[in-house]
């Protein structure tokens, strides 16, 4: 198994996802911001496996963070493997000239990226997910 797919493996144990399971931006968005502040001034592509263990481990045990999608109408659910899976993959497979920018801008652009073109987003959503990315 190599690094990559060990990692997507991780993420849909920990958080049991099944390939019909929907969760929200806003819960991605967490965990994102979660991740973000573990990788602050590192870049080694390992730490990514790290940080699955120290972020998506406790939020499987939230289940206030994993139920949020049945209350939230306003906006589709993402499928949560897909992306993250996708983000995953392009940041390991970074071109040389993209290696100097941090992993974890790297992580946000490419998922914002796929949730763009894979989701519409209600009016107002796209000037939050702009303002969230403007103040990284």
């Amino acid at each position: 198994m190599t690094n990559t797919n060990k990692i997507i493996h991780l993420i849909i144990n920990y958080l049991n996802i099944k390939n019909n399971k929907y969760i929200t931006f806003r819960v991605v968005e967490k965990i994102l911001l979660k991740i973000k502040k573990f990788f602050y001034n590192k870049s080694p592509i390992f730490i990514i496996e790290k940080a699955i263990f120290n972020v998506l481990i406790p939020i499987k045990y939230n289940k206030t963070i994993l139920n949020i999608y049945k209350y939230d109408r306003t906006i589709r659910g993402i499928p949560l493997k897909k992306c993250l899976s996708k983000a995953i993959i392009s940041i390991i497979n970074i071109s040389k000239s993209d290696r100097n920018k941090p992993i974890v801008d790297k992580l946000f652009s490419v998922f914002i990226k796929i949730y763009k073109k894979e989701h519409l987003l209600v009016n107002n959503k796209y000037y939050y997910l702009n303002t969230l990315l403007k103040n990284k």
